[in-house]
């Protein structure tokens, strides 16, 4: 059996707040840690760790502790600059893991077994295994007799991560934070003042400028 640990970004999550901590694990390194030791005690199973390409901004003392996780004949590390493909591990593996990468929902839409080892913003979303403690992350790894899940919201998450919804009627954006509303700048406060009645009021009294 071939099972896939796809690694996530983790500092991209670590000011946001509480909600973001891993529930398992004091931090990513922990975790990879306890999976390669749970894999290396299975017969016949090999897993491959797929570092996170933007790993390669962390520190060198990070990398190396995730390339510790090595075990000769047991778990390989593929560096996050290798031309390895993430799809072409996860057309061929068995199973996969994660701690909140968007692989862990393209895994349930290839029906894969996709066990989520950290938050994510998809983890409310059918279809992924989320473990309630370390014992049950060692159960799912251990088992291969695992239902495949059923792919009907992975669909309406794509569509929405393709388009972001639909587009607005009046709202124009130019930036992620700025836009205008039929023609008026919202950054534009001396124009606002000069709007008389309608939704420009409305949103004078909820932010005054």
């Amino acid at each position: 059996h071939n099972i896939v640990l796809f690694t996530s970004s983790e500092d991209e999550f670590e000011g946001i707040g509480p909600k973001w901590k891993n529930p398992h694990f004091t931090n990513q390194t922990e975790g990879i840690h306890f999976v390669a030791d749970t894999v290396a005690k299975l017969e016949n199973t090999h897993l491959y760790i797929r570092v996170h390409p933007n790993s390669g901004r962390m520190p060198q003392d990070y990398l190396e502790k995730i390339d510790q996780a090595n075990r000769q004949g047991k778990v390989t590390v593929i560096p996050h600059n290798s031309s390895i493909s993430s799809y072409a591990l996860l057309y061929g593996c068995d199973k996969v893991l994660t701690f909140g990468s968007t692989m862990s929902f393209e895994a349930v839409h290839k029906k894969k077994p996709s066990i989520l080892l950290g938050p994510s913003i998809y983890q409310h979303l059918k279809g992924l295994l989320i473990p309630k403690d370390k014992k049950e992350i060692v159960e799912m790894i251990q088992s291969f007799d695992i239902p495949l899940p059923a792919e009907e919201e992975t669909l309406q998450l794509g569509f929405y991560l393709k388009t972001y919804g639909y587009n607005y009627e009046y709202y124009k954006a130019d930036t992620y934070q700025t836009g205008s509303f039929k023609g008026v700048n919202l950054d534009d406060t001396d124009m606002l003042r000069k709007q008389e009645g309608g939704i420009f009021s409305k949103i004078r009294r909820l932010f005054p400028v």
